[in-house]
């Protein structure tokens, strides 16, 4: 009973912090005028495929199921995962005050009709290509990969493709983040730099009781 209340805190406080990501990347979204716009040669090379869309949406199955799993299975595991998420997600916050971006590469308008083009459509009219680098999307997919490749009870064969699809999930996330035009190359290599720094912050600290 004690670890049941335990899971429910821990999962309790992980959603009242996004719903305030939520509300403080809103009003950054909404306020802050005067953006620097940041590319890279490639970036206006990379073509719009709209099939990358599919792994872009998938982003937020991909991190309830991870998380959702880390908390039935390891509170310790759950915590790790989540110290590295919240580490990331508050510098990402502190960098879009401090030094907000914008990509300028996006088309304003996208010709065609069908499913994954209206659901683009949509992600488009929702989310405005500001508040860029570090990339989110490509940081907590990086994040949610390192969990699954950490963790202990996940092996075997089942367990060898259980990681195996999650790698190419989360890279396939990070990719379609440059072929549906949300993200410059910089803000994956941005994010993929804050992983590295701050994965022994999480994962090789000591092991403490609540």
């Amino acid at each position: 009973m004690g670890e049941l209340k335990k899971k429910y805190k821990y999962g309790i406080f992980l959603l009242s912090f996004l719903i305030g990501h939520s509300v403080i990347y809103f009003l950054l979204q909404k306020f802050v005028t005067r953006w620097n716009y940041i590319s890279l040669p490639i970036d206006y090379k990379i073509p719009f495929v709209k099939f990358f869309v599919i792994p872009y949406v998938l982003w937020y199955v991909y991190v309830v199921v991870v998380f959702l799993y880390l908390l039935i299975v390891s509170t310790e595991e759950f915590k790790k995962a989540t110290l590295l998420f919240l580490m990331g997600d508050i510098l990402s916050l502190m960098i879009y005050i401090i030094y907000p971006t914008a990509i300028d590469f996006r088309p304003d308008t996208i010709e065609g009709s069908g499913a994954l083009l209206e659901l683009v459509r949509v992600i488009y009219m929702n989310d405005r290509p500001v508040n860029v680098c570090p990339s989110l999307h490509c940081y907590v997919s990086l994040v949610m990969n390192l969990a699954i490749l950490k963790t202990q009870y996940i092996t075997g064969v089942k367990g060898i493709i259980i990681k195996t699809a999650s790698t190419i999930l989360a890279f396939s996330i990070c990719l379609s983040t440059f072929f549906i035009k949300q993200h410059s190359v910089i803000d994956f290599v941005v994010a993929l730099i804050m992983v590295i720094c701050l994965y022994p912050l999480a994962y090789l600290r000591k092991k403490h009781n609540n």
